[in-house]
């Protein structure tokens, strides 16, 4: 069996609600023995660009806010290299065999692989090549509306469009 690829985990929140999400995150993953070097907490919704950390994890405040995809496009545009990324929610906790379950490749090195059938609430591994491939489709869904409005708007969006990276 090849070697497994080199893959990190990005987890998307917002100013609103990752004080509430990032820590129990975090912890989960912490726990079961994901290194925080191989996290990335991208915060979408504030006014200003900045880097921060929590308990040593590496967190990008950006402007836009694109729910599950800002921290796709935030890898796409400052190209964050790694083989795989695997999208996580803020809302998630992950299981004691997380980490050992998700190194378990598939042999044939798919560009994407969903976290289960169709509807998987974008949760899953992408390919870092797939995503550059596919850079125009994620910068077209960037949102930097963040009035109520324009959130809803996005929002609705999404439903239809669920698994927009996965499956459209």
């Amino acid at each position: 069996m090849p070697s497994s690829p080199q893959i990190k985990f990005c987890i998307s929140t917002c100013k609103a609600f990752a004080p509430h999400t990032i820590p129990v995150i975090i912890g989960s993953m912490i726990r079961w023995g994901v290194k925080t070097e191989e996290i990335l907490i991208v915060n979408g919704g504030w006014e200003a660009e900045a880097t921060s950390s929590y308990k040593g994890v590496e967190m990008l405040l950006v402007k836009q806010n694109s729910f599950e995809y800002t921290p796709l496009i935030e890898i796409v545009e400052r190209q964050l290299w790694s083989d795989y990324w695997f999208l996580l929610h803020d809302t998630c906790t992950v299981g004691e065999r997380f980490n050992s379950l998700v190194r378990q490749w598939p042999v044939e090195a798919p560009e994407k692989v969903a976290m289960k059938g169709t509807p998987s609430m974008s949760i899953g591994a992408y390919q870092m090549a797939y995503l550059m491939q596919h850079k125009d489709r994620l910068l077209a869904i960037k949102n930097f509306d963040l009035s109520r409005e324009g959130l809803q708007k996005w929002k609705q969006w999404g439903v239809p469009n669920e698994d927009y990276m996965l499956w459209k």
